[in-house]
């Protein structure tokens, strides 16, 4: 029992980064064909489905970062690959690009005339929000669709440290020691075992306001699909007299909208659309629903009238709508002005607002869109999902925010203990965990977390034994209080914040986006970082299974914190989200060294040799992706090696980068800079150190700098702290240090 259908591997180790250029026609295959008769193929395994299936229903990266010295499932969920459209269909989101421009909307648009553009009554800047791109898919053809919303589809963000030495960072050579990847303050993040998921409640599909309709891809005839919409727009203008919609609606049939839909053609839903508020006991659960709500773009609003449903709910509709592949004709409608509205559970606070200037990498950058769910009422409009404009990223849009990585929710522990101790949903296919029937049926608010997260170095032996999923030394230590209230914000350490690395997404880094201030109506709502409650010494005595030999740091006091009552002496890393700092000392002091591990000899060989197990042995090769992608696989061939050469060249920047100036690639580690922001600033950088070039800081603002990077005591610092350090000092004596920025940088606000 198999979830069959491609996703996306991204490797960013060895240079495939979610952003790789590879053409339209890459994506645009049949995702859902068992690959099973490829195996002895010399294919890599990121081109081929997993043995089970799709487990995780996201599209992941590797890295080789900080998680890398990890012992856990280094692959981080960054996009998913299902949800439901209006209509409540599921949805294949495809598997790239990862980043989506308008292009991917293109059939959409109306072709530009003769003078290159597009007469104005033509244009649909909406298309983006109520279609979806292309290479995207219903799954009604897909091998598994039957377990969809069966199934958990999450990994975890584990705020591990190791047990012992086991990496490299780059540039050290095979006599340095090994070092243990490790963050200081490990009691000041109680919640350490999170959910890493785009799924609500972790199986829940997203809901978009956007309508699917088939496409040429899929064997539609699109000019007969515009046939259809026509015939059915005659079919309503000729009705019997007194018909309403509701009547019409219900007299096509189950069968004939399902032959219109497979035919191309899907009817635009409106009482029946699935966006509509939801009626919430006072216990959470879900009790009925409202009709649906006007989209702007999917339905023309012809009037607003008093009524007791929520505002927009559709309440008449005047003629039906439809789209096909390549066009949209919008149902006319007649909605609530919601001013009649009383909710079951108005007597519920308003929600808090998240604080946008901390990392919300999956949310919108809108300060009035979601909000965090505590009580019954919050969870009455629909949470919505989309793709940003800004961002080109699948996010969510709006409502009761959905964000496990960062606050705690009633079914967070269900989760985790689905995980730790499964019931297999089948026994030929263990890696299936079946959804608690405890999670359905209704809605799970944000909550305190009770007691705090530890480790124990035998719980990874321990879960193995059992079947556990979670292959992670933490575990709950319990406490008579909560260590942190509701609608708190839990930070990440740096570390863990891979979202916004410069070679992931910096767009997504606080700075980089266009929230703006806080809004002075919602000033108040704001949720607030936590406080934490869990002292050095307590959380020294519940760390179970280290010694001396083993992991001495989980319970070093020296590095552990005592919680202090202001956020910034707690989270000092925050202040990356509230400004820029144009100076080099104070990130230096801010900033931890990110972790970049060695590549050895790698970086010296060409990128064909980087995914090949075997030198010896071509992988990838014309032949090989023919077999995968048919007539196109020779043009696959050539694109997929294009853009592995081009990423592998990224790489090589990369680590030059980290193993020569390492102070340029912490302060663009800082300040979400971009690769062609590092590439720029190391041009100026080296400009500055020519003849003629722009004069870089003297060698005493150099040392300077050096030295309020070694201010802090070594005994406060994880080993690859000290280590990377001593690096930065080295790099002192060779005179390298002495010109860290050009004085240009500064004075054109680069960091």
């Amino acid at each position: 029992m198999r979830i069959t259908t491609k996703k996306s591997h991204y490797n960013a180790r060895l240079g495939f980064w979610p952003k790789a250029a590879l053409p339209t026609g890459w994506f645009a295959q049949a995702p859902f064909e068992d690959e099973d008769h490829l195996a002895d193929e010399p294919l890599s395994a990121d081109l081929l489905q997993g043995p089970h299936g799709v487990t995780d229903g996201h599209n992941t990266m590797v890295d080789t970062g900080f998680m890398d010295g990890l012992f856990i499932d280094k692959q981080v969920p960054i996009s998913p690959l299902f949800a439901r459209d209006l209509a409540g269909r599921a949805v294949y989101l495809g598997y790239g690009p990862e980043v989506k421009d308008n292009d991917e909307w293109a059939a959409y648009q109306v072709p530009p005339g003769p003078d290159g553009t597009i007469p104005p009554d033509q244009r649909n800047p909406l298309i983006p929000f109520v279609t979806f791109p292309r290479h995207c898919r219903d799954v009604t053809e897909m091998p598994g669709a039957e377990l969809l919303e069966e199934i958990l589809f999450c990994k975890f963000r584990c705020l591990e440290q190791p047990t012992g030495h086991h990496l490299r960072p780059s540039g050290a050579t095979e006599d340095d020691e090994s070092l243990a990847p490790v963050f200081n303050g490990a009691n000041l993040y109680p919640y350490k075992l999170r959910p890493d998921t785009f799924y609500p409640d972790g199986y829940r599909l997203p809901q978009t306001q956007m309508l699917f309709a088939r496409t040429a891809a899929q064997g539609v005839d699109v000019a007969a699909a515009y046939a259809l919409g026509q015939g059915l727009l005659k079919a309503w203008a000729e009705r019997a007299k007194g018909t309403d919609y509701a009547a019409w609606f219900e007299a096509l049939g189950e069968a004939q909208l399902a032959d219109l839909f497979n035919q191309g053609c899907t009817i635009i839903p409106t009482f029946e659309a699935h966006n509509g508020y939801a009626v919430v006991g006072r216990d959470f659960t879900l009790q009925d629903y409202w009709p649906g709500r006007a989209v702007l773009g999917l339905h023309d609003i012809a009037d607003f009238v008093a009524d007791k449903a929520p505002r927009g709910t559709i309440l008449h509709v005047e003629s039906p709508g439809y789209i096909t592949a390549t066009r949209v004709v919008p149902a006319v409608v007649v909605v609530s002005d919601g001013t009649g509205y009383v909710s079951p559970n108005q007597a519920d606070p308003l929600p808090r607002i998240p604080n946008l200037n901390m990392p919300h990498s999956r949310t919108a950058a809108n300060w009035r869109a979601c909000y965090l769910p505590t009580h019954p009422e919050h969870f009455e409009a629909p949470a919505l999902f989309g793709w940003d404009i800004e961002t080109g990223k699948f996010l969510q849009i709006a409502g009761p925010l959905w964000a496990p990585l960062y606050y705690v929710y009633g079914c967070t522990d269900a989760i985790i203990d689905a995980y730790d101790f499964p019931e297999p949903y089948d026994p030929e296919n263990t890696a299936l965990v079946p959804v608690p029937p405890s999670l359905k049926g209704r809605f799970w608010p944000m909550v305190p977390l009770q007691g705090f997260d530890t480790y124990d170095i035998e719980a990874r032996t321990t879960r193995r034994t059992q079947g556990s999923k979670i292959s992670s030394i933490i575990v709950r230590a319990e406490t008579p209080a909560p260590t942190a209230g509701a609608a708190a914000y839990h930070p990440l350490p740096m570390e863990f914040e891979v979202d916004m690395e410069p070679f992931w997404f910096p767009e997504l880094h606080p700075l980089n986006r266009n929230h703006g201030p806080v809004p002075e109506a919602l000033a108040d709502r704001i949720a607030p970082v936590i406080s934490p409650q869990v002292s050095a010494v307590q959380f020294s005595e519940s760390v179970r299974g280290t010694n001396v030999f083993r992991g001495f740091w989980m319970n070093d006091v020296a590095r552990l914190a005592e919680p202090k009552p202001a956020v910034l002496d707690n989270y000092p890393h925050l202040l990356r989200g509230l400004m820029p700092l144009d100076s080099l000392e104070a990130v230096l002091k801010l900033a931890p060294t990110p972790m970049l591990s060695d590549l050895g000899e790698k970086l010296f060989k060409p990128a064909s040799q980087w995914w090949a197990d075997d030198e010896a042995t071509p992988i990838d090769t014309p032949a090989a992706l023919t077999a995968l992608y048919g007539v196109n696989g020779v043009a696959a061939h050539d694109a997929l090696w294009d853009v592995r050469e081009r990423g592998a060249e990224l790489v090589k920047f990369r680590h030059m980068l980290y193993q020569t100036n390492l102070p340029l690639y912490i302060i663009s580690y800082w300040s979400g800079a971009t690769p062609e922001d590092m590439q720029n600033m190391l041009a100026e950088w080296i400009a500055g150190s020519e003849p003629g070039g722009a004069e870089g800081p003297t060698a005493a603002e150099g040392e300077a700098a050096d030295a309020a990077a070694l201010t802090a005591e070594e005994s406060t610092l994880s080993a690859a702290e000290q280590a990377q350090l001593r690096a930065l000092e080295a790099m002192s004596n060779a005179q390298q240090s002495n010109r860290l920025l050009p004085v240009a940088m500064a004075e054109e606000d680069k960091v």
